[in-house]
């Protein structure tokens, strides 16, 4: 998913100087706080890029449309990743605008968004406190307490396992294709 995403960007050199630990851990804090300003003061901005994905995808049968939810989804994985007591602010405030575009991002997903989607999730529910809320969510019991949004067509558990028994049941059920007899003309 990571190489699919980052298709477009240019490469880093092999033989680039890493970053220091101090300098990642301070880079991710920042990341945290634009990602947390993002969600709150532009969500109009995420909306019309999930609905101008949304276009490309129905106008352009070459699958080659930008996905730049999908990276900030990935972003999102990044900045979080290995930091649970920064994923808390996910999971701590049901009515919080971070848990809001948890939501948001789990309803009607295509299969590259809920791919980053997952991805993200993983990140945040690195610790069992917010592995356990992250199971709760899947399970449908994480929606917001003041009702905010529908649950409908969400991710959940129940989803998860019935689309693996579909594209399971569509690769074992798949008939052979029939095998294509030969006769040489001539002699047998």
């Amino acid at each position: 998913l990571r190489q699919w995403l980052q298709r477009k960007c240019p490469p880093i050199l092999p033989d680039s100087v890493p970053f220091s630990d101090y300098f990642q851990v301070i880079l991710m804090e920042q990341l945290e706080s634009f990602i947390d300003a993002f969600i709150t003061h532009m969500p109009d901005v995420l909306r019309k890029l999930r609905v101008e994905e949304d276009e490309q995808r129905q106008l352009s049968l070459t699958h080659d449309h930008d996905l730049d939810l999908e990276r900030f989804l990935v972003i999102i994985s990044f900045a979080f990743e290995g930091r649970p007591e920064a994923a808390q602010a996910f999971w701590s405030d049901p009515d919080s605008n971070l848990a809001g575009f948890l939501h948001w991002a789990s309803r009607r997903t295509t299969t590259p968004l809920l791919s980053a989607f997952c991805e993200m999730l993983q990140a945040l529910s690195e610790d069992e406190a917010c592995a356990t809320k992250a199971y709760k969510f899947l399970l449908g019991e994480g929606t917001p307490s003041s009702g905010k949004m529908m649950r409908s067509h969400s991710l959940t558990w129940d989803r998860i396992f019935r689309e693996l028994t579909f594209y399971s049941s569509n690769i074992r059920d798949r008939p052979t294709p029939p095998k294509s007899t030969f006769y040489r003309i001539g002699k047998q």
